[in-house]
């Protein structure tokens, strides 16, 4: 059962309770059902039985009395989501959409039966696997589609001078040699094939902006409300959920979504050139949609899966009052928690955010072990070391800095030598700054300066202010340097020797993301004219950064599970008494030298004198 929570909390967040079903009703109605044509039946015998009888029960208990089905009021009721996100309605209309398989259309004047309850159920819990065929990512996004009036062409006009620049400026470029079709080089050139035409766009499917803001605002309230309601105990649930619930926290994680869904709508080229994108008028298409998923949230509906399945498959099977939890269903520990309070992590929206992107046996684990936080453990190599080093599974580092001014540079060094540019592009941004690294493999130390370690499975990304992720290109191996004398590199290889903590040298570094040996400096930086094969993908919406920073934060998680560990603790217990056994092996090795000295007269403790000062 969950944490009791107070009725005003919820009446605070959802208005008035007086029309919502508060409780599950005792009393099951009973429906005389048609029969389930073959497909339903189908995907039926791939339930439980269980699982059949809380979906027909939950069927009965939220279906009209007179018409046997379930209308708008009270399915958006039933999922008790606030009202304020305004997610409810989109969700309705994406069951009715999918309850038409495979017929599939909006249609406002259908209503949604047990029999298409089942279908969409089955497709958003994957229950329909190999039942269904279609692409379930493009059934989810086409759900919540809409086909508004023939849209005006929004093509950025262009300075008809910028052209002619570009030209003067390629032959400059011809020095280096690159190869301009390269599609990474002639997007940052400015001379990329457009990915949709304006004349095409009514021709796809798309989702208003404000819409996919309401969905991706209120799938992160559902995450990480439960994993709020997950925590252990010990922990104060009824106050962290109090506060959760809060129509301020709900404006938070709106602002938060706000700048994920600004960026993905700057995977339409058209709209890349804009700083602040109105999400009031503007339109997801599905090809924009599809290259920013499978590039940066591999699972992002996954959260849905989750939610659905408790409250239909397994909801009236194990029921709770409304007022023991926001939900129906029982409360989920599908969602990975914190074994330790984190400062980065402090907010489980990012937690869920994170999940979009981490695998998903990642996502799913118990507890994620905090291995090492730079105020906490103290800011060196050793200490990092010491913390991070035979972890055997998967690790999480993120970074919370602030950004460095050419000002500040200046003043550090005296010549402002370590910007490359006088004007820093994230400059306009705002100062801090949140980077991580999912990074696959146990770390290692590499003592050559042209040896890294990690695979294709490690990402970069950055969280704050630009939601981004930069996956690995597959074009080289430098993945992950690490080295106590030079410092922490991703994507790239040292080309100069020992750094200091003020940033000296690292100009002449291939890195992607950089910190120096005293872990409180790095930089942060997308050139592709720089490296022409890079081991992390560049930058989709951005042409070139260079962003040197002060750390103010970092930590690592281990996200190996409970096992991983109890490993890492048994492999440094085990280093620690082989090292106690060498030197007392040494310490012992020293008397029986002198033993045999003086059995072969080497030495006579007779003659020898005391030495006295």
């Amino acid at each position: 059962m969950g944490q009791i929570i107070p009725s005003a909390v919820k009446d605070k967040v959802n208005g008035s309770n007086a029309n919502r079903v508060s409780t599950v009703k005792c009393h099951v109605k009973q429906h005389r059902y048609p029969q389930p044509n073959a497909h339903v039946r189908t995907l039926l015998q791939n339930l439980k039985h269980i699982e059949q009888y809380s979906l027909r029960t939950t069927f009965d208990n939220i279906a009209d009395d007179n018409d046997g089905v379930i209308k708008e009021d009270a399915f958006v009721n039933y999922l008790g989501l606030p009202d304020k996100i305004g997610i409810g309605p989109l969700l309705y209309k994406s069951f009715k959409y999918l309850a038409t398989y495979p017929d599939l259309r909006h249609d406002d004047e259908s209503s949604l039966t047990f029999d298409g309850l089942t279908i969409a159920i089955a497709i958003y819990c994957d229950k329909a696997t190999k039942k269904i065929q279609e692409d379930k990512l493009k059934l989810l996004f086409d759900s919540f589609a809409t086909i508004p009036e023939p849209l005006v062409s929004n093509e950025t006009v262009k300075d008809p001078s910028s052209h002619s620049t570009l030209i003067s400026d390629m032959s400059d470029l011809s020095s280096l040699k690159l190869k301009f079709d390269d599609a990474e080089i002639l997007k940052i050139l400015g001379i990329e094939q457009e990915g949709e035409s304006a004349a095409g766009i009514d021709s796809v499917s798309r989702i208003y902006c404000k819409d996919m803001l309401s969905i991706l605002t209120g799938l992160t309230w559902i995450m990480s409300t439960q994993t709020i309601l997950a925590l252990d105990e010990n922990t104060d649930t009824r106050t962290n959920l109090f506060n959760h619930l809060s129509p301020e926290n709900i404006a938070h994680i709106y602002d938060q979504i706000s700048l994920i869904v600004q960026q993905m709508e700057r995977y339409d080229s058209r709209q890349r050139s804009l700083s602040n994108i109105d999400l009031s008028n503007q339109v997801i298409t599905w090809p924009t949609f599809k290259k920013f998923v499978h590039r940066n949230v591999p699972n992002i509906f996954n959260g849905f899966r989750a939610f659905f399945t408790s409250q239909f498959l397994i909801g009236q099977t194990l029921s709770q009052p409304r007022s023991d939890s926001p939900f129906v269903g029982p409360n989920s520990s599908y969602w990975a928690t914190l074994d330790k309070p984190s400062d980065i992590l402090s907010d489980p929206t990012k937690m869920a955010i994170l999940s979009w992107m981490l695998p998903g046996k990642s996502v799913t684990r118990r507890q994620w072990q905090k291995l090492y936080s730079g105020r906490e453990h103290g800011f060196s190599m050793n200490r990092f070391e010491t913390r991070v080093f035979k972890y055997p599974g998967p690790t999480l580092i993120l970074i919370n800095a602030e950004v460095l001014s050419s000002k500040s540079l200046t003043q550090q060094n005296g010549n402002g030598e370590y910007c490359s540019s006088k004007e820093n592009v994230s400059m306009s941004h705002p100062q801090t700054l949140i980077l991580g690294a999912y990074i696959a493999e146990p770390w290692k130390s590499t003592s050559s300066l042209t040896k890294c370690f990690g695979s294709e499975d490690c990402f970069l990304f950055e969280l704050y202010p630009t939601f981004e992720v930069f996956p690995s290109s597959k074009r080289n191996t430098n993945y992950v340097y690490y080295n106590s004398s030079i410092g922490l590199g991703f994507g790239g290889l040292p080309t100069s020797g020992k750094t200091s903590n003020k940033l000296e040298n690292q100009e002449c570094n291939s890195f992607f993301l950089q910190l120096d040996y005293s872990l409180q400096f790095g930089r942060y930086r997308n050139d592709p004219l720089r490296e022409i094969a890079p081991t992390y993908m560049l930058s989709e919406t951005r042409n070139h950064f260079d962003t040197p920073f002060e750390v103010i934060e970092i930590e690592v998680f281990g996200l190996g599970g409970d096992m991983a560990k109890q490993k890492q603790e048994s492999e440094w217990l085990w280093e620690e008494k082989d090292v106690k056994k060498r030197r007392s092996l040494k310490s012992n090795s020293g008397k029986v030298d002198n033993e045999l000295l003086k059995m072969a007269g080497v030495i006579n403790e007779d003659l020898r004198r005391e030495v006295r000062l």
